[in-house]
């Protein structure tokens, strides 16, 4: 019996108690942490489950979204120009491809052969619309045409179709700018450029004075026409355009008033710093 139950001496000896003790406690402390351990590994395998089945839906979504057909066109940026113009410029295949298949950059480029508009920008959502905003070209004149067709032009000069559009009924009208039924770029650009100078706000005064603009082909020259009583105000070439409005601009608002309107024949601005007033009367 002695030599079977030696080990349990501990009962009697306070050393080997505190060792066991130890042995104990170390063997509990890697229960404790191998639980820890096991939990942690279980929330990152389930984190990682997680995150693969959000990428497996969010691949199943965008492929679903890249297949859809295009459904519906809108337009947006528009006074002027009918969503069904734009529309009916597009090639009818487009109804009947994914929409990740559609080339925006070339639907860019069709709108914008629509000669009222000026930009483009075309984009697709999240359902089935193609988005193109659009940016509209703006008249500023009227110009006639050598057949006698009346049309729009722009800021950049470009002859733009008539078209009924409200309140453009006061714009100035180019006239004698065409050759053969196409414009003078020339003649145009330089007209713009006394337009431009006409509009702005320091030559307020006379700016609504003004109803055409005529260009003069033989001497290349411009001459305007008031809307009132049809006085001739010849400009000459438009270079220092400013500072012949701004002369005509000081003689009208300053001495004009002292002299009757009806008695002035023409107003002679084709000498830099000069302004020659022609009257029924005398010469000022």
């Amino acid at each position: 019996m002695l030599m079977v139950y030696p080990q349990f001496r501990f009962w009697t000896n306070e050393g080997v108690f505190l060792n066991f003790s130890k042995i104990f406690k170390k063997h509990e402390s890697g229960t404790e942490e191998g639980i820890t351990n096991s939990t942690g590994k279980r929330q990152i395998i389930l984190l990682v489950g997680v995150f693969l089945i959000i990428a497996c839906l969010g691949l199943f979504a965008n492929g679903w979204t890249s297949n859809q057909l295009i459904g519906v066109v809108r337009l947006s940026g528009n006074s002027v120009v009918m969503p069904e113009e734009i529309i009916s410029l597009l090639d009818s295949s487009l109804y009947t491809m994914p929409k990740e298949s559609v080339s925006l950059l070339e639907i860019q480029k069709t709108a914008e052969a629509h000669p009222y508009v000026k930009k483009s920008f075309a984009m697709t959502n999240s359902t089935n619309e193609l988005l193109i905003e659009i940016e509209e070209r703006k008249p500023v004149a009227y110009i006639v045409i050598d057949n006698g067709i009346s049309s729009y032009v722009d800021e950049d000069g470009i002859i733009l179709p008539f078209r009924f559009i409200p309140g453009q009924q006061d714009l100035i009208l180019f006239r004698n700018m065409t050759i053969r039924g196409r414009e003078d770029l020339s003649a145009v650009k330089g007209a713009l450029e006394i337009l431009s100078e006409l509009k702005e706000s320091k030559n307020g005064a006379v700016s609504k004075l003004v109803s055409e603009i005529l260009w003069d082909k033989e001497s290349l020259s411009y001459t305007l026409k008031t809307s009132d009583v049809a006085i001739k105000i010849y400009i000459g070439a438009a270079e220092n355009i400013s500072g012949k409005i701004d002369l005509f601009y000081s003689y009208w608002v300053n001495k004009q008033p002292n002299d009757k309107v009806y008695n002035i024949r023409y107003i002679d601005l084709r000498w830099d710093g000069q302004l020659v007033v022609n009257t029924r009367r005398k010469r000022i």
